[in-house]
């Protein structure tokens, strides 16, 4: 009996880009300093199947460049019964047409839609006839689909069979397959040195009105064990060199029966890796920090959005501007640097107000910053609210980019918004303190400052000053 075959592809993105397509994380190469992420549904869906018998080929034809063309002329000859494509809201209707280009030529291919699109704009899926479709987790409902087991969870939408299997055991899932992958596509800016993201929980129990995980992860949190979680960690650093992490979920911190054993595995093993990580500004104290810094941890991001209390208050972010310089202070003093991501257009934000973030962020010496255009997502309560009050000015997925404004809010245009981004980039990173730190503290690494200026260059032309793609 023939084996069964199924491709995994991260498609081409659409000329002119190179997108990341990784759950909320929606974004151009370019917003993480010309950087692209591993996709990590792909292949921990990969890991799934080969562990069930499955032949498999994962290619992330965004990382290598691949065109349009070629990408489908790869799919050909593969001459798959299955092809899995990852999906991602800007890029929804180039991933679609993809998929119904390999029918074209491909005799009885089934396809399978995943990303964050199936579950906010599953009619897009169906109108382009993909086959099957995933919400949420992939790995299991993948072998729903391909064992044909009626789950009381799939629905049909159209021509689209959409599944839900939700993995309630993160533990039950094998590691991630690296060997399609080529790793040195996936890097750090300015060091150059490979990244790996490792998946270590998935949900996010707050009520932030922007955020899209309560819709697609759901609100309970699902943690790996500590020692499944380092034991990929360790695979990974001793079979594939790979020394940078991204620890990615959600709040790192949120559980400190999590991240404690985490940390104390790392140094057990004496695993000499640097990470990063997610965090919240009320879930962190200065002895969790500490032990954080000696496992490795380098960076936090926090998501400090605004220093204006209302703001908050309207985004339902849950936290304080007490709260959060506390949260900066307490980093600094562990001394590991902080990433702020601040989103302008939310409700209730002014000219005024966005201008004391900026101010803020300068005062209190936050390391690096992230400036977003809100996106009111389908499925999110900030959605309902714009709509309601009519701020929403397209409707059009590919425009839904987080360096770009579709809404204006009471007090700011859409094209304000957009300004303000500009703005505050440049009065963040063109300040002599912030230049002259970064070459005084790599000052005898002139590859790194090249590479620096390199980087800094193109995340300046593409990123906060870049013309918008092609709308074809």
């Amino acid at each position: 009996m023939k084996t069964m075959k199924i491709v995994l592809l991260n498609p081409p993105s659409p000329v002119g880009t190179e997108y990341v397509r990784l759950e909320r994380c929606m974004q151009k190469k370019s917003a993480f300093g010309g950087s692209l992420w591993q996709p990590l549904p792909l292949m921990y869906a990969q890991a799934i199947l080969d562990k069930n018998g499955y032949e498999t080929k994962l290619k992330d034809a965004t990382a290598e460049g691949m065109t349009y063309e070629d990408s489908v002329d790869f799919v050909v000859g593969e001459n798959p019964d299955f092809l899995v494509i990852n999906t991602a809201v800007p890029t929804i209707h180039n991933d679609c047409k993809f998929a119904g280009d390999v029918k074209k030529r491909v005799k009885n291919i089934k396809t399978v839609a995943v990303g964050i699109p199936t579950t906010i704009l599953p009619s897009i899926i169906s109108g382009y006839k993909f086959d099957y479709a995933i919400l949420g987790d992939v790995e299991f409902a993948i072998l729903d689909i391909l064992k044909k087991r009626k789950k009381s969870t799939a629905k049909k939408i159209g021509n689209t069979i959409f599944f839900k299997h939700h993995v309630n055991d993160l533990n039950e899932l094998p590691f991630p397959v690296l060997d399609d992958l080529n790793l040195d596509k996936y890097k750090l800016p300015f060091t150059r040195e490979r990244l790996m993201l490792v998946d270590s929980g998935r949900g996010c129990p707050f009520n932030c009105i922007f955020c899209l995980i309560p819709a697609t992860s759901g609100k309970k949190v699902r943690y790996r064990d500590a020692k499944n979680f380092v034991d990929e960690l360790e695979r990974d650093y001793k079979n594939y060199g790979i020394k940078n992490f991204l620890f990615w979920t959600e709040t790192i911190t949120l559980n400190k029966k999590f991240v404690v054993p985490v940390c104390n595995e790392i140094m057990k093993r004496k695993l000499k890796i640097k990470w990063m990580a997610p965090s919240r500004v009320d879930t962190v104290d200065q002895k969790l920090l500490n032990k954080m810094r000696k496992a490795g941890c380098w960076l936090l991001s926090y998501g400090i959005e605004s220093v204006d209390q209302n703001v908050l208050d309207l985004a339902k972010k849950g936290t304080t501007i007490k709260q959060i310089e506390r949260a900066v202070a307490l980093a600094h003093k562990a001394r590991i640097k902080v990433m702020g991501h601040i989103i302008l257009g939310l409700p209730g934000q002014t000219r005024e107000s966005i201008k004391n973030t900026i101010d803020w962020l300068m005062d209190n010496n936050v390391d690096y910053c992230q400036f977003y255009c809100v996106v009111p997502h389908w499925k999110t309560e900030l959605r309902r609210m714009a709509e309601e009050k009519q701020w929403i000015e397209s409707d059009d997925p590919r425009k839904y980019e987080i360096d770009r404004a579709v809404m204006r809010n009471e007090f700011l245009s859409s094209g304000e918004i957009e300004e303000l981004r500009r703005h505050a980039y440049f009065k963040f990173y063109f300040r002599p303190k912030m230049l002259i730190r970064e070459i005084l503290a790599y000052r005898f690494n002139p590859l790194y400052l090249l590479n620096l200026g390199r980087d800094g260059l193109h995340f300046f032309k593409s990123w906060v000053m870049g013309e918008q793609p092609s709308l074809k």
